[in-house]
């Protein structure tokens, strides 16, 4: 069997299975996932044709639906974008550990060494925090046309870690080098969150 990379990420087609087969709620919703990622017709029967039999082969379906998904989409079958159609079909787990494993849209904050996901991984056990987002992204200095897309997309099934990551990617994307821990913990502190900055500054050693 060939290892191919996914579109032009630096992650073997293997690895990803190895990720998407541990997790059940995926394994489940192989026939949705194959309907978003555009599966061939021939790929499509030999699906549709396990799952009557009840014979699945979950790590050589997998592997031969993301084989399929990257020979037709060349370029395009990145692993952001598998991440996407994963976080919509809200299979958050999946897509976190893709994250962790490939680094994939997991960017360092400022100049700091540490990431975002695991900045959000903290910031989400803070209900305070996820009850009044908001006032956190109007400290982040977040555009209001933002704030307003955000709030939007906000529905009772959006994961709070999703709004949570998407917030503090925007704020670094804007703010670059300027958009450090250090910042981060100063605006969690005028804000009240004092156990969410000790806890920040303690997992990534700041002083």
């Amino acid at each position: 069997m060939d290892n191919p990379v996914v579109g032009n990420d630096d992650c073997k087609i293997i690895d990803v299975v190895d990720i998407l087969q541990a997790n059940q709620a995926v394994l489940d919703d192989l026939q949705d996932l194959s309907r978003r990622l555009n599966a061939s017709p021939s790929m499509s029967v030999t699906l549709d044709k396990q799952i009557n039999a009840n014979n699945i082969k979950y790590p050589t379906l997998l592997h031969s639906l993301l084989e399929d998904w990257r020979s037709r989409n060349s370029g395009a079958a990145t692993l952001e974008a598998l991440i996407q159609i994963l976080q919509s079909d809200q299979h958050i787990s999946a897509a976190d550990e893709l994250r962790r494993n490939f680094n994939s849209r997991n960017p360092v904050i400022g100049n700091d060494d540490c990431k975002i996901l695991d900045v959000v991984d903290i910031l989400k056990n803070h209900r305070t925090i996820l009850q009044n987002w908001v006032l956190l992204a109007n400290r982040l200095n977040t555009p209001a046309s933002l704030t307003v897309c955000l709030e939007q997309t906000n529905t009772p099934i959006t994961p709070y870690p999703t709004l949570l990551y998407d917030l503090l990617e925007h704020w670094r994307s804007r703010e670059s080098s300027a958009a450090t821990l250090a910042e981060l913990v100063r605006v969690l502190e005028q804000a009240n969150h004092g156990l969410a900055a000790d806890q920040l500054r303690r997992f990534f050693n700041k002083p």
